[in-house]
């Protein structure tokens, strides 16, 4: 069975729809949101995040999208489809004018404030000659606070409390009208000798403003990485026609177009280098701080800077299928995917403004029977206080944005550095990580395998030929340098009826000339039917009677960035013709320069590190003993790679580091799946990590920044929690007996505060990775 086959018989994949969501205030409405998408009938699943303002929902392909939005718009959450190509931006979808808001904010603060100083009593006539300490400064001053900035609080708290889904505007709207209803009648009904407190609804109002003016500021310094990779991609391309060059919108760009990128500019797609040469500098999309060399024939990704020469380019991908694109839109889906405490915290929230709104309807009752009791004066009044106070500093907020802060800033620290990080599940994961398995070809060595020993059994002119075209039907590394070798020598691949590649162990085709030719392991070629003369190494066969290998000197390439101590090992490829063996070829394949450093670091942190490899196992223990590595499985087949990443799970989480290409069963099976390559293709599509920096050192700094982040996240939940449940019940006044109470503007500043404070937390992990960088 083809590869093609084997892919056509997996079910297919459920569609998923990505939906923007207006209306969503703290994390009672992610939870309100996503019981309403279940309930769509055809909905599987729904993951929605409440910084993005965004929802993933898995559904049958016979519900059509419309019903989505339709049914969230009429919950009162309005809502659209989200364009494939459009990207969300976290830091936008915070209030679009916090700037004016947060003067309102201020402003607002600063006049109740200045009238609230001075006032010293409850009754009009005694303020007559002091405006700002006037009662009617204060209820004008208190009318135009709700009626105008307050106003979108109070409409949008009655409307989720008219659904079903009351959240943190309607429980600070409730308390406002109440502290202004109240007032109302203390100044109505004067014999009352009530106090009149306009100020509380002012106050509280701006309280709220403030809060979500440095919020909005918060979260925009959060995605500041996200934002980063956003403005990487420019406007416009120099489209060549002919002899001229036209300044294009970049979205016009179509696959084969030639563009010139100048010195200066950003590469605006995805190509390679039909004329010139220059450095470019791909940090901001891999990591790596010094320009890479590149020539013509080299390929270049959208995002990158040009150097120091004018580039013409072919251009391979737009758009979408762009590597830029296909990051941000990994690292955007990324903060949908939800670690198991955002979950818990999310389903708590769905209950709290009803848990609020039930413990404030009883400090007012409790405290109204005891205010009799303990003879405290006007226990209405002081019981209604109260009940404002517990509404105003409850914060569901703190809740809903400490897990998606932590992991919007995790995720975007991780692109800077190279790493792109599939979910805040995988942070999670990593955090978590016992053991860590390396693949050996492409990721503890160099993925460049040369040929350096050949063995023929047939002239060259009739082995060559057949390896050539065996080897050009995969792009496995050691086919490509089998092919690159076989040309070398003159020799262009013959004509192939049909390929077919087994991953892990070899390929085999067919030509033209009715030729079978199987290029692969001894084992495998074994197991064919082929009679295989097996050697542990080359220089083995020398001196038994049979023929020697035929010494190659490794080619100038191979030499280049080899650095002291970097070791080469022979792997050998079996190739046979219609069923008899033809030649055996060995390659070498040196150690990547950071893998002994990596692998003993791994170790130091208490972590067991495995090499687990198709590779012969002397050439797997030669490579382990160099690195240090203790436990090694060698000669092992890609599903029985799965087999032993299963069992190592049995002593705790497994992450798997592999290319990407053949180590598909594993990279699945694994709790973090781990690719380092460029980036492109089958890396992305299977791993939970992707290293974009073609070096080890991504390993230890991933699952560094994915202890970090759970660190964070943990802080994060226990700061909201805490404070809610030591704010409410100082709010509720538990505490009164020892002078420890909350009026309710101050209430409302420590709600504002709350969420910020987890904001902040959560930018400060880029800090702690800005020390270690």
């Amino acid at each position: 069975m083809t590869t093609a086959k084997l892919l056509n018989s997996q079910p297919a994949a459920l569609p998923k729809t990505l939906l923007n969501i207006e209306g969503m205030r703290c994390a009672g409405c992610v939870a309100a949101v996503e019981k309403h998408l279940l309930a769509t009938p055809g909905v599987v699943s729904a993951s929605v995040n409440l910084l993005t303002a965004t929802a993933v929902v898995e559904h049958q392909p016979e519900l059509a999208q419309i019903d989505l939005t339709q049914r969230l718009t009429d919950k009162g959450f309005p809502s659209r489809l989200r364009d494939l190509q459009e990207v969300v931006i976290p830091s936008k979808t915070a209030d679009s004018q916090p700037i004016n808001q947060l003067l309102i904010a201020l402003g607002l603060l600063a006049l109740s404030i200045a009238g609230h100083i001075g006032q010293s009593t409850t009754l009009p006539h005694h303020q007559q000659g002091n405006t700002l300490a006037s009662v009617w400064w204060h209820l004008s001053l208190a009318t135009i606070a709700l009626l105008g900035p307050g106003r979108f609080i109070l409409v949008d708290g009655w409307q989720s409390l008219r659904n079903g889904h009351p959240n943190m505007h309607s429980l600070v709207g409730m308390g406002v009208s109440t502290a202004y209803l109240t007032s109302i009648l203390a100044l109505i009904f004067p014999q009352l000798m009530w106090e009149c407190f306009f100020d509380e609804p002012v106050m509280l109002v701006g309280a709220m403003l403030l809060g979500r003016s440095l919020e909005a500021y918060a979260r925009k310094a959060a995605a500041k990485d996200f934002d980063r990779l956003l403005a990487l991609q420019p406007p416009t391309a120099h489209l060549l026609v002919g002899d001229q060059s036209i300044e294009v919108p970049v979205s016009q760009l179509q696959v084969g177009d030639w563009i010139k990128v100048l010195p200066g500019e950003t590469v605006p797609a995805d190509g390679h280098i039909r004329q010139g040469s220059s450095g470019i500098d791909e940090s901001l999309l891999t990591g790596e701080s010094q320009p890479v060399a590149r020539q013509v024939g080299d390929t270049v990704t959208a995002g990158t800077n040009n150097h120091t020469a004018a580039l013409d380019i072919t251009v391979d991908r737009v758009g979408a299928e762009t590597l830029l694109s296909r990051m941000v839109e990994v690292i955007a889906n990324a903060q949908t995917r939800k670690v198991p405490l955002q979950q818990l915290a999310d389903a708590v929230a769905g209950y709290f403004a009803y848990i609020v709104m039930g413990l404030a309807f009883l400090t007012v009752s409790g405290w109204y029977v005891a205010s009799h009791w303990l003879a405290i004066d006007m226990p209405l009044l002081t019981s209604l206080k109260m009940g404002i106070a517990v509404l105003a500093i409850a914060c569901p907020c703190a809740l809903g944005l400490a897990t998606p802060t932590a992991i919007l800033v995790g995720t975007g620290i991780g692109a800077q550095r190279g790493l792109l990080i599939k979910g805040g599940d995988v942070l999670e994961k990593l955090r978590t990580i016992k053991t860590v398995v390396f693949d050996k070809t492409g990721t503890l060595t160099i993925g460049k395998p040369q040929v350096t020993k050949v063995q023929l059994f047939l002239t060259e002119s009739e082995v060559w030929p057949l390896a050539a075209m065996a080897a050009s039907g995969t792009n496995h590394p050691v086919a490509k340098a089998i092919l690159a070798y076989a040309n070398h020598l003159g020799y262009s691949a013959e004509q192939a009826i049909d390929s077919e590649t087994v991953p892990g162990l070899g390929t085999v085709a067919r030509s033209v000339s009715g030729h079978k030719v199987l290029l692969g392991s001894a084992l495998w070629l074994q197991e064919q039917g082929v009679a295989v003369i097996e050697a542990e190494d080359p220089s083995a066969r020398k001196g038994e009677g049979k023929p020697d290998y035929q010494a190659l000197t490794p080619s100038p390439a191979l030499k280049e960035g080899w650095g002291e101590g970097l070791a080469m090992h022979s792997s050998l490829v079996y190739i046979s013709i219609d069923s008899q063996l033809a030649g055996v070829i060995g390659l070498v394949d040196p150690l990547r320069s950071d893998a002994a450093d990596t692998v003993h670091s791994l170790q130091q942190q208490g972590l067991e590190v495995v090499l687990l490899t198709g590779d012969r196992s002397s050439v797997a223990h030669q490579i382990a003993a160099e690195l240090g590595i203790t436990r090694v499985f060698a000669d092992i087949r890609p599903t029985q790679k799965a087999e032993i990443i299963t069992e190592l799970q049995k002593t705790g989480p497994v992450a798997m580091v592999g290319d990407g290409l053949n180590d598909a069963p594993a990279l699945a099976v694994a709790d973090v799946g781990m690719a380092i390559g460029d980036g492109t293709g089958v890396a992305i599509d299977t791993a939970d990590v992707v290293l974009m920096v073609d070096k080890l050192t991504g390993v230890q700094t991933a699952i560094d920044l994915g202890k970090a982040t759970g660190r964070k996240i943990r802080q994060n939940l226990f700061w909201a929690v805490v404070y809610n449940c030591l704010g409410i019940p100082v709010a509720a006044g538990l505490f009164y007996p020892w002078h420890i109470t909350l009026d309710p503007a101050a209430a409302g500043a420590c709600m504002a505060m709350s969420s910020v404070s987890v904001v902040l937390n959560s930018i400060g992990l880029r800090w702690t990775f800005r020390e270690k960088s």
